[in-house]
């Protein structure tokens, strides 16, 4: 079960990479002027299904560590505030500098889903628009280091590797 959700979070992964590729040109022309109101409803959908994608990599994670994903109202704050929490035996999914970087995204989000598009505001989203490759990065990192730490220890009937690297020395 362990291998399938580590397939599920790197594909997530690559879907991810995918949607800030596939927005590549537009990320670029921002930087240099700023985004007439098409643009701002494209960049501003963007980042919906960007913390849409992230969020489904921590639902992945904790179903595989919790059996599920907190219900009430709040739980997508829950579910955020969960994967920078430290767990038995486990250190962190992401660091808190890094949830306090995505809770930025889940507001974002958040309006986005109860707002007109004329009434998004490229002052609030520049920096989110920016910074999300770098987000991106810095979230793959972390969750896959701690996926790695969860990886079983090699089973006691495999041949042990020689101090040299060269293999068994049976």
């Amino acid at each position: 079960m362990l291998g399938e959700s580590f397939s599920a979070v790197s594909l997530e992964f690559d879907k991810l990479q995918r949607l800030v590729d596939t927005h590549c040109d537009l990320l670029q022309e921002v930087t240099e002027v700023a985004p007439g109101p098409r643009d701002i409803s494209a960049l501003a959908i963007m980042l919906h299904s960007f913390y849409t994608g992230i969020e489904r990599v921590f639902g992945r994670v904790a179903r595989e560590l919790e059996g599920g994903v907190a219900a009430g109202g709040d739980w997508h704050k829950s579910l955020l505030r969960s994967m920078a929490e430290p767990r038995a035996g486990h250190v962190p999914v992401i660091t808190q500098t890094t949830a306090t970087r995505l809770e930025a995204y889940l507001a974002f989000r958040h309006f986005v889903r109860s707002a007109y598009t004329f009434e998004y505001k490229w002052s609030r989203m520049a920096e989110l628009v920016r910074d999300c490759q770098e987000v991106l990065d810095v979230v793959r990192s972390e969750v896959r280091g701690f996926l790695a730490d969860l990886q079983m220890p090699p089973s006691p009937f495999e041949p042990e590797a020689h101090p040299d690297g060269t293999g068994s020395d049976r």
